[in-house]
């Protein structure tokens, strides 16, 4: 199992990421069943997806929630329940008893990354590769701020885009409003380094929520929002022997 050092309580969020790539071309679900990382309603549930990498995706999530679960707060994988809140938000639980820890999921493409921490939380993941017009989009739906940010650099414009978009599905997860709320109300400033400011014309407590984002592989933006201050990205990578551990 490949980590970054050991997670410290209340540094913040830490993101597990899997490369599907790396899972050798077969298919683990039953692996991961036999060790309590899904359940047989997930198991099922996922039939129902008709392509395998969404199933893939689907089961992945599942798996790192409860790997997460079991490694940072010490509950057996088999005893982690996710229902419902009474907003819809998947939610923790154990012994059906409300879990202080919180996660959030998100994949795209070969990735997918799951936002574990002991406060709200919210991540997002994209790739660059994705054949869409950018340019209209963010002039539809971005500030005009943030269209302006994203055209001023030919080379770098459809990752300007990217990441953008990755931060405001981000923080909109982490708030749980979802798509409710216009994003060109959200504007994102002062990028550099791995943080920015956000401001919201529609939320009141936009200036409540931090916000990182870190390049991973080759050709993917990832973005986290927590009410709880992160002095950095904390990522941790598996590979296909992590249901093993």
């Amino acid at each position: 199992m490949k980590l970054l050092p050991a997670h410290c309580a209340g540094d913040g969020p830490t993101v597990w990421l899997l490369d599907l790539e790396d899972l050798d071309g077969r298919d683990h679900s039953e692996r991961w069943h036999e060790a309590g990382l899904i359940n047989e309603d997930e198991l099922t549930a996922s039939r129902r997806y008709r392509h395998l990498r969404a199933r893939s995706q689907f089961l992945a999530g599942r798996a790192l929630v409860r790997h997460a679960m079991s490694v940072q707060a010490r509950f057996g994988a088999r005893d982690v329940a996710i229902v419902p809140d009474r907003m819809g938000k998947p939610r923790l639980a154990t012994q059906c008893e409300a879990s202080p820890w919180h996660f959030n999921l998100s994949h795209s493409g070969r990735l997918v990354a799951c936002a574990f921490a002991q406060s709200e939380v919210g991540v997002d993941v994209e790739t660059t590769s994705r054949d869409v017009d950018y340019r209209s989009i963010a002039r539809s739906h971005f500030s005009l701020q943030e269209a302006d940010w994203i055209d001023s650099s030919s080379a770098r414009s459809k990752k300007r885009f990217t990441l953008l978009w990755t931060l405001k599905e981000a923080y909109l997860k982490a708030v749980g409003v979802g798509i409710s709320v216009p994003l060109d109300g959200i504007v994102f400033s002062a990028i550099k380094h791995g943080s920015c400011r956000v401001q919201s014309r529609d939320l009141a407590i936009a200036e409540s929520w931090y916000c990182r984002f870190s390049s991973v592989r080759q050709d993917y933006w990832l973005s986290v929002c927590s009410d709880r201050g992160m002095p950095r990205v904390d990522l941790r990578w598996l590979d296909a022997d992590f249901a093993r551990c």
